[in-house]
């Protein structure tokens, strides 16, 4: 457990940088803050859709359904980035 936090955390702090720098560069500075509300917003928005969604699923299926949702959404993304 303790690896895999690291590892996520590892991800994470590499991954940021990369990710605001390459969108300072492409937008500029100033719209970085509209950029990080609307991030904010989109969460809240697929969370309060995922609480629904979930609130129908007897609790004992929910952790299994939502990694089925995940490897679903991940074998998407693979197969649009492969094109």
């Amino acid at each position: 457990m303790f690896l895999y936090s690291f590892l996520v955390m590892t991800s994470y702090s590499i991954v940021k940088p990369l990710t605001r720098a390459q969108f300072i560069n492409d937008l500029g500075a100033d719209n970085l803050p509209w950029a990080l509300l609307g991030a904010g917003g989109l969460i809240g928005a697929i969370m309060q859709v995922y609480t629904r969604l979930v609130s129908h699923v007897p609790a004992k299926s929910v952790i299994p359904v939502t990694l089925l949702g995940m490897t679903v959404l991940l074998a998407g993304f693979w197969v649009l980035f492969q094109t």
